[in-house]
């Protein structure tokens, strides 16, 4: 039998079997691309890792510069210690309450009123 002498019932039978499967396909279609889509946003390598991978890199390049001027003050203290005298003398009389020979210290204490 050809197409065109087949009964209407099998042509819609023939048919209908064709668009299920063409259904099935979109189906199909839509869920994988459904499920690259949600990968490609919230997977290990997505869209929000890589924000969020980006926002760890901004804090650290911020740690980064905070420790390069502490080193760098750091840096110019103890070259201060080694190479000047009068640091060290400073910081000696500030820190440690030290004295020259033939100074001499006074210790003032507030007295309470009776």
């Amino acid at each position: 039998m050809t197409p065109a002498t087949e009964p209407p019932a099998d042509r819609r039978g023939r048919a209908g079997r064709l668009g299920s499967r063409r259904r099935t396909w979109r189906y199909l279609l839509v869920l994988v691309t459904s499920v690259l889509v949600t990968n490609a946003l919230i997977g290990e390598r997505g869209v929000v890792a890589m924000l969020r991978a980006a926002r760890e890199q901004f804090h650290l390049a911020r740690s980064i510069a905070r420790l390069q001027q502490e080193n760098a003050r750091l840096g110019e203290q103890a070259r201060q210690l080694r190479e000047e005298p009068q640091v060290i003398e400073y910081l000696a009389r500030r820190d440690l309450g030290l004295v020259r020979s033939g100074e001499m210290l006074f210790i003032v204490t507030e007295i309470a009123e009776k």
